[in-house]
């Protein structure tokens, strides 16, 4: 019975993460950088300000990802942000992260860990305007504080960033 968390935790790294709904839009990249593990993800939709909106607004990231139950700003200079973000990961439970986040709009939302469960969890999120709508460039670098929870975080890193790309598609409009 001791060794049951294990298990669940080897099945959760080493099963497909296969999402219905537009995954296949996305083009992912992934690789270790010496800093962590770093995912890359880049698709086009319809709505360019709906594209900037979709990561710089916390209350409608909140209202589009089940994961999300609530962020807390703590102070918001415009162009900056101190916030904390409350998701909940199956097996983990609730997690609280705080960051720095950059607002530079309509380009790009940047975001540093400043307190949370991991060693690092910092991106950006890129937007640039195309004929159809918008570009986003979707970067994300994470790292676990023990070398143990690395593949657990990986993991969870992969199905939450492709469930925010398949969330800004389904919000904003997917360019086929």
């Amino acid at each position: 019975m001791k060794s049951l968390p294990f298990v669940l935790c080897a099945v959760l790294v080493s099963a497909p993460a296969s999402l219905a709904g537009g995954d296949d839009l996305v083009a992912w990249t992934s690789f270790e950088d010496g800093d962590g593990d770093r995912r890359v993800g880049v698709f086009e939709v319809t709505d360019r300000d709906c594209a900037y909106r979709f990561m710089a607004d916390v209350d409608l990231l909140t209202g589009s990802l089940e994961h999300l139950e609530r962020v807390e700003v703590h102070e918001d200079r415009g162009t900056w942000q101190d916030a904390t973000y409350h998701e909940r990961f199956f097996l983990v439970g609730l997690v609280q992260s705080r960051y720095h986040r950059t607002l530079s709009n309509p380009d790009e939302v940047g975001w540093v860990l400043v307190d949370g469960r991991q060693k690092r969890h910092d991106g950006t999120w890129t937007v640039t305007p195309t004929k159809a709508g918008a570009s986003i460039r979707f970067n994300n670098v994470i790292e676990a504080k023990s070398r143990l929870h690395n593949g657990l975080l990986r993991r969870i890193q992969k199905r939450t960033m492709s469930d925010i790309a398949n969330s800004a598609l389904r919000v904003c409009g997917a360019v086929r």
